[in-house]
């Protein structure tokens, strides 16, 4: 966006469950309780409402994903429906991801 011939970006406030706070990967999200059910095409069908994804790297085993878009604002949008996001029926935590 631009503002007084400044350009920023806007961001979602807020913890999202995060236990600390620190620098975020701006295009990507975890997701967790991903039921195991749940596959890496489903998480793409749900979560390409946001915007365009690059990379799901799905972990069925351990109820987690983590999901690369292409551009900041997709993840603000998920980050922002966090408590509406839900898969197969069950909600799921969308969180940033630290950059540690």
């Amino acid at each position: 966006h631009k503002m007084h011939g400044e350009r920023f970006d806007c961001m979602a406030c807020g913890r999202f469950g995060l236990t600390r706070l620190g620098p975020i990967l701006k295009d990507q999200l975890f997701v967790g309780g991903v039921p195991p059910a749940v596959t890496q095409t489903m998480l793409s069908d749900y979560f390409s409402r946001y915007g365009n994804i690059n990379n799901i790297r799905l972990r069925q085993d351990k109820g987690f994903a983590f999901i690369t878009f292409d551009s900041l604002a997709a993840v603000q949008l998920a980050l922002h429906a966090y408590n509406h996001n839900r898969i197969d029926g069950q909600w799921v935590a969308v969180k940033p991801v630290l950059n540690n």
